[in-house]
């Protein structure tokens, strides 16, 4: 109450904490994804949010109980339009091994980066994730040319939750993946043809980029994958 009488006022503590705790957090109310401070829109970024952080919690759970032996690798897939998660991924990991001494590291390709950076101490994966929060700019900006593609729903012109889609691919070895118009359209066809699951283009991405990992060697034929088909063909 305030003054003896009531007060309405809205239910958004964890909001609040969330806001005044996270990464890069300095005391002033910023929204929660950049660009997207419209009361319209914090709902369903609170939402999005607690999701990923419950994913993220819960694979950590599995790994301290032992019923994962590993943290699974984390893959993303884009379009060839547009990339800029792996943008700023790219950018992030190269700062990282920049920093560690790895002078190569802007000539590697994107498996070898995620592997020398999981080779690295967590405080140096720590320190780049903060320096990404409070520099965003550097980092994540909208395209230069709107895209087209036939997965709509991957193309973003920045990725809302990027920072912490970028480190869970840091802190489990995964990067990611882009494919091309072809290969997307090839998945949406397999899938739809040999599972039956009436999924989007959007839906089906995974696939073509776990395609792409059979393909580069990074998968290998006994191995356990997981991917996730979303988003109804209408």
């Amino acid at each position: 109450s305030l003054g003896g009488a009531f007060l309405p006022t809205a239910s958004n503590a964890g909001v609040n904490f969330y806001l005044g705790n996270r990464a890069g957090a300095d005391g002033l109310y910023t929204p929660l994804v950049p660009g997207r401070g419209h009361a319209f829109f914090e709902a369903e970024d609170a939402r999005r949010l607690a999701e990923q952080a419950l994913v993220d919690a819960r694979l950590a759970e599995a790994r301290a109980l032992g019923v994962l032996p590993r943290l699974p690798r984390i893959h993303t897939v884009q379009t060839e339009g547009a990339i800029p998660l792996r943008r700023a991924w790219r950018r992030l990991v190269e700062r990282v091994l920049d920093e560690a001494g790895v002078s190569e590291g802007g000539g590697l390709g994107d498996a070898e980066c995620a592997r020398r950076v999981g080779e690295l101490p967590e405080t140096r994966i720590g320190a780049a994730l903060r320096h990404a929060a409070r520099h965003r700019s550097e980092y994540m900006w909208p395209w230069e040319t709107e895209p087209h593609s036939l997965a709509t729903g991957i193309l973003d012109d920045e990725t809302y939750d990027w920072l912490s889609v970028l480190e869970g691919l840091l802190r489990t070895g995964g990067w990611p993946l882009v494919d091309s118009e072809a290969e997307l359209a090839e998945a949406h066809r397999a899938v739809r043809e040999h599972t039956g699951v009436p999924a989007d283009p959007t839906g089906t991405a995974g696939v073509a980029g776990l395609l792409r990992l059979i393909r580069e060697g990074e998968v290998e034929n006994d191995e356990r994958v997981a991917v996730l088909l979303t988003g109804i063909q209408r």
